[in-house]
């Protein structure tokens, strides 16, 4: 679906934004593209749109090249942007307009979603807050139908029982043809959607790899035993160790905790994932 090799970007040249950036994300799954701000989570996912030329190495999309931005391509990705456009139209008329630039768009799920969502259909865009703005764009992505959603910061400006329609909206749509890849740095909102990670830290992938694999290698424990700690830190219920080992059946290692071992440790936390001697 996305693959992306040796790929480099940056909008002035003496300072790259993607550095020997590499990864390959396949249909039927949802990804959690994850880092800190700037680390360009969100330029990527433009490249991806083709929303930004100028690039070095390989990224191919559906097996096209973005820059070139073919209407094959076009009409099977759709973007949910972190600051939605204000539209002077209602969310009912910014259907009616856009939907038809893609061939599988249905206005009654568009409709559905709205609703589910308590957006109001008739009254303009422009008026309504940021939350219910971003809510209205999530809705039409959805109902697009498209291949390949690309969701940019998509819980920012939810309130909670959003947060929670949102979830299950999301996880309602998977099927085996499209590829969900959803780009935050609120770990929390979307860990129970996420079945594969790739973190970004430096402007490169430091680690991609499905959150099966990651709970058969590693695990959270309250103790570790010399020389399986990866990255320990503390929080309110005490010190937690991210150590070598099964995580326990039916559950996962925390997200967010892995990110920070990530971001701290990636070489090591990438290596006992694939399951390579300890050095």
């Amino acid at each position: 679906m996305i693959q992306a090799q040796h790929l480099e970007f940056g909008y002035r040249r003496s300072r790259p934004v993607l550095r020997d950036f590499g990864l390959a994300m396949a249909p039927g799954r949802i990804y959690g593209l994850l880092g800190k701000n700037g680390e360009g989570k969100t330029t990527f996912l433009k490249l991806v749109c083709g929303l930004r030329h100028g690039i070095r190495g390989g990224l191919q999309v559906l097996g096209l090249d973005p820059a070139a931005r073919p209407a094959a391509l076009l009409r099977e990705i759709c973007l949910l942007p972190e600051e939605v456009p204000v539209q002077s139209v209602s969310a009912a008329r910014f259907g009616q307009l856009r939907g038809p630039f893609y061939p599988r768009f249905s206005g009654d799920t568009y409709r559905r979603l709205l609703g589910e969502l308590e957006v109001p259909a008739d009254q303009s865009l422009a008026e309504l807050s940021h939350g219910q703005r971003k809510k209205a764009a999530l809705a039409f992505v959805l109902a697009t139908d498209c291949r390949l959603l690309l969701l940019d910061e998509p819980t920012n400006g939810l309130d909670i029982p959003s947060k929670s329609v949102f979830r299950r909206l999301v996880a309602n749509c998977v099927t085996r043809e499209r590829c969900i890849v959803i780009s935050t740095h609120q770990v929390r909102d979307v860990e129970d959607l996420i079945g594969s990670v790739a973190i970004v830290n430096g402007g490169a992938i430091v680690l991609q790899a499905s959150l099966a694999d990651v709970g058969k290698r590693l695990a959270v424990s309250a103790e570790a035993a010399d020389g399986s700690e990866l990255y320990a830190e503390d929080g309110a219920g005490g010190r937690r160790h991210l150590v070598r080992g099964e995580t326990a059946a039916g559950s996962r290692v925390d997200l967010e905790f892995l990110f920070n071992a990530t971001i701290h440790n990636s070489a090591a936390v990438a290596a006992a994932i694939a399951g390579e001697a300890r050095q």
